[in-house]
């Protein structure tokens, strides 16, 4: 290197990021906005398509979870106990030990911060970018406002030893599985059972999780803050990206639906049959559907998607879908819609028209159902 960047000069996240890499013993640390140039669109995509293999292959990742913004430190002193309600107790490390090593032990109120809140609410769950960090990395440490927390394969732990309550607990182990999944490809390649339906089904609930009150700086980024994960299933299953979607899942992958907080995007994104083309919390209904929707029920004759750059899963300009299958006419009734369900959001259509031209077969409601969301 003929020029370098003067510790001083950083930020102080960044400089505290660079005293825990070097007292970890390693001698290289990779900052997105210090080793990408932010101002060359050219190196920015192809930075940006790479991300997703730098999490991979990182030995650790460090995280700031409760930190606003990168002047605010790893380092923070942690928070006082106070004498009186919570009186701190000091233990030695062995009862017949002559040394003067002791640990301090103090109560804490697991709802002020635990790593179950640094995951999902603390400052760093609400960035887009940062999903696809977790869910590549193998092994991530967590810096809190009062302790220090990891995460890895294995399980997770907090400094202290703390617990959580049974119910997040139950919650936490499932969403672990997620990670497990996502980081160990040899899972993937070792297990048939993990190929196919449950690669997509997995990417579905990780496009749940990423809609879901999670902030980005340019709306435009939503691709490119997913990039390393969508290059990641593609090279499990080999299948073509098609705009936050994949062509061997298309049929599943096109019945997604919006909240009713959902908004169209100020500019263009993603073609409106994509899930990226609205902002705001979706959802899938696979678990019903991939019992009634097959690949027979709609033909796939083409696509084209009009990229920004060169990377394959980032930007998109353009979007056409082509796809051959049958359709039913649908009258909407003066019951608009069933109140009784507000989170289903059914509504109610007269089918009589539709009815006589069945020849007699049955329209059940869950036929119904799948045809409203996909209409």
């Amino acid at each position: 290197m003929s020029r370098g960047i003067a510790l001083a000069s950083m930020p102080a996240m960044f400089r505290d990021a660079v005293i825990v890499a070097h007292r970890l013993g390693f001698s290289y640390l990779w900052i997105d906005s210090l080793c990408i140039l932010q101002d060359c669109p050219d190196d920015w995509d192809r930075e940006s398509g790479a991300m997703g293999e730098i999490y991979r292959r990182a030995a650790i990742t460090i995280a700031a979870a409760s930190a606003p913004n990168s002047h605010t430190g790893l380092l923070s002193v942690p928070p006082q106990a106070s004498k009186e309600l919570d009186p701190p107790c000091q233990l030695k490390l062995h009862a017949n030990s002559d040394s003067r090593d002791t640990v301090s032990l103090t109560r804490v109120d697991w709802r002020e911060e635990d790593l179950f809140f640094c995951l999902f609410d603390a400052p760093l769950a609400k960035r887009s970018w940062t999903l696809q960090e977790r869910l590549l990395s193998h092994r991530t440490l967590y810096f809190g406002k009062r302790q220090i927390y990891w995460e890895c394969q294995g399980g997770h732990h907090a400094a202290d030893g703390e617990q959580d309550s049974p119910v997040i607990e139950s919650f936490f182990v499932n969403f672990l599985s997620l990670t497990t999944l996502w980081a160990t490809s040899n899972y993937i390649v070792a297990h048939s059972e993990a190929r196919g339906d449950d690669i997509y089904n997995l990417w579905h609930s990780v496009l749940s999780l990423y809609c879901d009150n999670r902030e980005l700086t340019f709306e435009k980024d939503k691709f490119p803050a997913l990039s390393g994960l969508a290059s990641y299933i593609h090279q499990l299953t080999n299948d073509i990206y098609l705009a936050g979607l994949w062509r061997n899942d298309l049929h599943l992958g096109l019945l997604w639906k919006s909240w009713s907080k959902t908004r169209p995007t100020k500019a263009f994104r993603a073609p409106s049959w994509s899930w990226a083309s609205c902002e705001g919390e979706i959802h899938f209904a696979r678990p019903f559907y991939r019992r009634v929707a097959t690949l027979d029920d709609a033909e796939f004759i083409t696509c084209d998607i009009g990229l920004v750059q060169q990377n394959p899963f980032g930007e998109v300009k353009s979007g056409r879908l082509r796809v051959k299958g049958r359709t039913q006419s649908l009258f909407r009734s003066e019951r608009q819609y069933d109140k009784s369900v507000p989170l289903a959001g059914l509504y109610y259509f007269d089918l009589s028209q539709v009815i006589m031209i069945t020849i007699g077969a049955q329209l059940s409601s869950n036929c119904l159902k799948m045809l409203v969301i996909a209409y």
